[in-house]
């Protein structure tokens, strides 16, 4: 995220790496994370539709720039929803209400990709679940190109998680199984391109 906010105003930067970077809003990004932690847990499609609606409302109210009783709201809608485990809900609430969460529900950054002049890599591990790979991977191409650069490689890189190692489901759960720290391979492919870019 981070990186294109910088290189949009700095001609200094030859060129930035994206490991699972978002193409798409935190909103909904936040609500494909969701959907996706659902279905591998079985979650029924009923439910999983109740809760993408209780996360589609929870957005609206994050991303309104009304803060007053923030906290009140988002009780009231968790608790009428009625799924979340009472003893649950405060840290729900405390989690959603965070500086960091909120500006991240709010955050698109198509704009800042729109800006970015310098050659760009993006990579992303086909089972990445925090960071869907081709929806993202394809929002962060069409960005760049409709921002005039075309100096872009996009890549999707199988059997890798959201931390690019080298996974057989890609759940958050199994990071701290693996022992790969970062797949070889992917680095290879970030090495070869930089000496590739830096050539020209």
């Amino acid at each position: 995220m981070i990186a294109p906010m910088i290189t949009k105003n700095s001609k200094d930067i030859a060129f930035i790496v994206l490991l699972a970077a978002p193409g798409l809003s935190g909103d909904k990004l936040h609500r494909r994370q969701s959907l996706d932690a659902l279905t591998k847990l079985g979650v029924k499609q009923e439910d999983i539709q109740k809760a993408l609606a209780l996360n589609d409302e929870l957005h609206k109210v994050l991303k309104s720039k009304d803060t007053t009783n923030l906290a009140v709201r988002l009780r009231s809608l968790i608790e009428k929803d009625g799924s979340t485990p009472q003893e649950n809900i405060d840290m729900t609430i405390q989690s959603l209400s965070t500086p960091w969460f909120r500006y991240f529900v709010n955050y698109d950054p198509r704009p800042d990709l729109k800006q970015v002049r310098c050659p760009v890599l993006a990579l992303n591990g086909a089972k990445d679940v925090q960071v869907a790979s081709a929806e993202n991977l394809s929002a962060i191409s069409a960005a760049l190109k409709a921002g005039g650069n075309n100096n872009v490689e996009i890549r999707e890189l199988p059997d890798l998680n959201h931390l690019f190692q080298t996974a057989k489901t890609g759940d958050i759960s199994e990071y701290t199984r693996i022992d790969e720290t970062f797949s070889p391979a992917a680095l290879k492919i970030i090495g070869d391109w930089i000496l590739s870019t830096t050539k020209q």
